[in-house]
């Protein structure tokens, strides 16, 4: 056990080391203006909502009369240089202003937190909170497949976590919730791991850790809230013990929603509804169907979705009454076209298998995010990339280069599974996380940012050819529980 140990002291504190390291390269890198790509729209709004939760507004929308005061201290912070508090910050005028249900408060709440603690703009504390989360993820990725098949593999798979430049950069640089999720989701994975193993007497405790760790990291981002279920289901096929793997699943499930619980109330008392996740999920439904041509004529982008709102009478897209209509057109609309739905999810593969994952750089090429190229010209993804395919390659080559390594990792899972035909169960828990990500994505709407939580899982097989390329197998055989 001693010798165990410092095998897991040695082996994760280089891991680490190595994760913190690489990431504050890209910390560094995402403050230089002529390396790094600039703060998005998406990523302001973050800040927006956590300074006026820092400064008592409360959990306020950006639309209507609460988008123009939430800017005002957004600009006061970071612009005027002032310090928010009672003199600074202007009252909030709650004349057209409605509560914030657009996604759940984790991202505005930490920062929010760590305003309040150090009283300094959010965005350098807050890439270093990611930073150190990140880094904990990478070693706890290099357990969970150093305990379920070798330490040497575990090593190597936490090495090509902490090298990979998208997810140093989404940890590491203030953008959106994806970047923090991956540690949350490697966590929830390592609890249930070890509450299966034969013999474990805190199987209880390791699975009551497990839904905490989901449920806070659902406040962040919900995509992964039903994890548990992709889990369960393999756990299953490891133990062989049905009834033990369906009691951790319901555990770790169960509470994973209790701790939504206060999100869910909260929501209830405003509009009527239990909202556990987020009243984007209706108009993200509909962009889902716009993402490429389709027979109901849906453009794929918020713009798209503001001026459908905006002309039923809604305020804007992310309310709960809008969210309601977009539910019921996109059940509607697939209703009466579901070849179109099917199209849709069909056409998202590549990009789900690929995944062209940001990792920052600010390429001299690109005059055009790609998303402004497709609004501009009409065109989905496809069209863009076959109608200009030299000024593709140059202006995003950075991101098809991630594309095609993502390629190569999943195939190299097929290479593992027939090599290890033996381990496809444990070859099927490792990977659960990152099936369950594309499958998810696949029959609702895609952005390839919604796959960075569990990239990291997909990293194993190719760490595994590698090693074995290398005469490690040996190394490659001999797990740790």
């Amino acid at each position: 056990m001693n010798n165990l140990g410092s095998a897991i002291k040695s082996r994760g504190g280089k891991v680490f080391l190595c994760a913190v390291i690489f990431r504050l390269i890209f910390l560094i890198w995402s403050w230089l203006p002529w390396l790094a790509e600039p703060q998005d729209g998406m990523s302001k709004l973050y800040f927006k909502e956590g300074y006026g939760l820092a400064v008592g507004y409360g959990y306020i929308s950006s639309e209507g009369n609460g988008g123009p005061q939430l800017k005002a201290l957004y600009e006061l912070v970071n612009d005027q240089k002032a310090p928010l508090n009672a003199q600074t910050a202007p009252p909030l005028d709650r004349n057209n202003v409605w509560p914030e249900m657009l996604h759940p408060p984790g991202m505005a709440a930490l920062i929010a937190g760590l305003y309040r603690l150090l009283h300094v703009p959010s965005d350098l504390p807050l890439e270093l909170v990611g930073l150190l989360l990140d880094s904990i993820s990478a070693v706890l990725l290099c357990e969970v497949v150093a305990r379920a098949w070798s330490p040497a593999l575990g090593y190597a798979v936490g090495l090509a976590y902490a090298f990979f430049p998208p997810l140093a950069y989404g940890a590491a640089s203030s953008r959106s919730p994806e970047g923090l999720m991956g540690v949350f989701i490697t966590s929830t994975v390592f609890c249930v791991w070890m509450a299966i193993q034969p013999g474990q007497r805190r199987w209880l405790a390791w699975s009551l850790l497990a839904g905490l760790t989901l449920g806070v990291g659902s406040y962040f981002r919900p995509d992964y809230l039903l994890l548990p279920v992709a889990l369960g289901l393999v756990a299953w096929a490891i133990t062989r013990r049905f009834w033990i793997s369906v009691r951790n699943l319901i555990i770790v499930q169960m509470l994973a929603v209790v701790l939504l619980l206060p999100w869910a109330w909260r929501n209830h008392e405003f509009c009527g509804r239990w909202i556990f996740t987020s009243t984007s999920v209706g108009p993200t439904l509909i962009t889902g169907l716009g993402e490429f041509k389709n027979p109901w004529g849906f453009g794929g982008s918020d713009t798209d979705r503001r001026k459908e709102a905006v002309a039923q009478g809604f305020v804007g897209p992310w309310g709960s009454d809008a969210d309601a209509y977009f539910r019921s057109l996109f059940w509607k609309s697939i209703t009466a076209h579901p070849s179109g739905y099917v199209t849709s999810v069909i056409k998202r593969i590549p990009l789900a298998i690929a995944p062209p994952l940001d990792w920052g750089l600010q390429n001299p090429w690109k005059e055009q995010t790609f998303v402004v190229v497709r609004q501009n010209n009409d065109q989905d993804r496809y069209e863009v990339l076959s109608s200009r395919v030299g000024h593709t390659l140059l202006a995003y080559g950075d991101l098809l280069i991630i594309g095609g390594v993502c390629l190569v990792a999943l195939i190299c899972w097929g290479y593992l599974l027939v090599r290890e035909r033996a381990r496809w169960a444990i070859c099927a828990f490792l990977i659960s996380p990152h099936l369950y990500a594309i499958g998810s994505h696949l029959l609702t709407h895609f952005e390839p940012r919604f796959l960075l939580p569990s990239i990291g899982w997909l990293l194993i097989a190719p760490t595994y050819v590698v090693l074995a390329s290398r005469g490690r197998k040996n190394g490659l055989s001999k797990s740790v529980v």
